[in-house]
């Protein structure tokens, strides 16, 4: 389950700043189950933020995000560890089908 925070970015392309023509390039975001993702945070493409980390708010994540990893700031670092212990449910269930 992913619920996404209010003004959560998350990107899936870009430009080749040295393209004549501006190529677009789309690289594939992932997000894996039991993530929590701060307010206003941001997501690069290819970024791939794994099983339970927290990204946290008004953050930029720029590279990948390990298991249990917390990350702030812009760019994101490091500053911490999550307990992988997580003992809650996922409730997904989809706003419109």
């Amino acid at each position: 389950m992913l619920v996404y925070p209010p003004e959560t970015y998350i990107l899936s392309m870009t430009h080749i700043a040295d393209s004549p023509t501006f190529e677009s390039v789309a690289k594939e975001v992932i997000i894996e189950d039991y993530v929590w993702i701060g307010a206003r945070a941001m997501i690069l493409p290819g970024v791939k933020i794994e099983t339970g980390a927290i990204l946290g708010a008004a953050s930029t994540a720029s590279k990948n995000i390990s298991m249990y990893s917390i990350f702030a700031g812009a760019p994101a670092k490091e500053i911490g560890k999550r307990s992988e212990n997580l003992t809650y449910f996922l409730n997904y269930f989809p706003y419109f089908n």
